[in-house]
């Protein structure tokens, strides 16, 4: 895996319910929809690498944000509205307990 750059991403709908129960679905084909992107790099993004180990990073984008209109800045409140933190880190975490699943032990 270290000859290119990055791998095939992936396109994924939302698993969880939940995340999306409070608004309608964004995705423009519906629940069957990818809603976010994962895509596998080789490496450890920009990250210094340790001199042993063998390393890849996941970037993962939200393709369909549930905000809509004008983005303002508050510079009091950073993590306040739009929803889509919620929902981008409810996809993280999904990614993050993927690998720690025994097939990448």
């Amino acid at each position: 895996m270290d000859s290119v750059l990055g791998n095939p991403p992936g396109l994924e709908p939302l698993a969880a319910q939940q995340v999306l129960a409070n608004w309608t679905d964004p995705a423009p084909g519906g629940p069957r929809s990818p809603h976010y992107e994962i895509l596998p790099l080789n490496g450890a993004g920009a990250l210094a690498l340790p001199s042993t180990g063998n390393f890849f990073s996941l970037v993962v984008a939200l393709l369909c944000p549930v905000s809509r209109g004008s983005v303002t800045l508050n510079p009091t409140d950073p993590f306040a509205a739009p929803v889509n933190v919620a929902r981008i880190r409810y996809v993280v975490a999904e990614r993050v307990a993927d690998l720690v699943k025994a097939a990448w032990a």
